[in-house]
């Protein structure tokens, strides 16, 4: 399962236009939760999947205020998460949202002054973890349940 939702020139576009990056994602992820709320999982995917990379790009480059940035990242890497799950691709579910802990933690070590709305953002990642859709999803423990709290607790 393809990881790489926007091709190249588009990645390089919105990364040095950052602004038109937020319509793009409004667009996408509007039509992907559409989508998702019509089951319609494998529609969804690619508008969820380019959704979540223009949102890495607004998280990556302040785009709009930290907050706003990663709470839109949270929320879109959730659905696509979601959505994987829903398709039976558990690995690339927990991928999508490891990925998005791993770059939220980064940028707590770049920007300690936004540390709570990225705390925020975190805990709203670990609680989808912690959802039915997930738990169902894995028999053996996850990673994150016994990081969790002390990840939260350093940052």
């Amino acid at each position: 399962m393809k990881m790489r939702f926007l091709c190249c020139a588009h990645r390089e576009e919105l990364s040095k236009k950052p602004s038109q990056a937020i319509n793009i994602w409004q667009d996408g992820f509007d039509t992907g939760k559409i989508f998702f709320e019509q089951k319609q999982w494998n529609d969804a995917l690619p508008q969820l999947g380019c959704a979540f990379e223009t949102a890495e790009i607004i998280f990556t480059s302040r785009a709009v205020e930290a907050r706003h940035a990663s709470d839109i990242f949270a929320h879109s890497s959730i659905l696509l998460a979601r959505v994987f799950a829903e398709l039976g691709y558990i690995d690339q579910s927990f991928e999508v949202l490891l990925l998005a802990i791993e770059r939220i933690e980064q940028e707590l070590t770049y920007q300690p002054d936004t540390k709570v709305w990225l705390n925020i953002s975190l805990q709203t990642i670990y609680d989808a973890l912690d959802s039915p859709l997930f738990m169902k999803s894995s028999s053996a423990p996850l990673p994150h349940q016994a990081t969790r709290r002390a990840r939260l607790a350093i940052h």
